[in-house]
């Protein structure tokens, strides 16, 4: 993801030294867009050679495969919700706020009926399902 130009902005902002001339504020400027340039390029390099070149073939049966192997999948239907309500339940700690916690509060009535939902279809369509498996939260729900 790109860097905000408002982040940008308040970057050479501060860059700037005290009785300092114009130049002496571009410095963290050149630096970040040569960073940002280099990071794309190498991000848009591994995806590229990983997609096209490396010699793997991927079928369309792989693409609707919903039991993919490894990490989070192994325990949970829906890994990326577990994650999500992780990330916002630690935000809202973090923050320690009423929009932290109203966050948390709404991502957790969000996803969890919604990961509840896509578990109860995975056992219904797929005989081989694994029953230790849970819908959100590894061992528990």
């Amino acid at each position: 993801m790109e860097l905000p130009a408002v982040l940008v902005v308040a970057l050479c902002a501060r860059g700037r030294a005290v009785g300092g001339d114009a130049a002496s504020s571009m410095v963290p400027l050149v630096f970040l867009v040569l960073f940002g340039m280099i990071f794309n390029t190498a991000n848009g390099f591994v995806n590229g050679y990983n997609l096209f070149l490396s010699g793997r073939i991927y079928t369309l049966n792989w693409l609707f495969a919903p039991r993919f192997i490894g990490g989070l999948f192994e325990l949970v239907s829906t890994p990326n919700y577990f994650g999500e309500i992780v990330q916002w339940i630690g935000w809202a700690v973090m923050t320690w706020s009423l929009a932290g916690l109203s966050f948390a509060l709404f991502t957790v009535a969000n996803l969890l009926p919604r990961g509840i939902g896509h578990h109860r279809w995975y056992r219904e369509h797929f005989e081989d399902y694994p029953d230790r498996r849970r819908a959100i939260v590894p061992f528990i729900l």
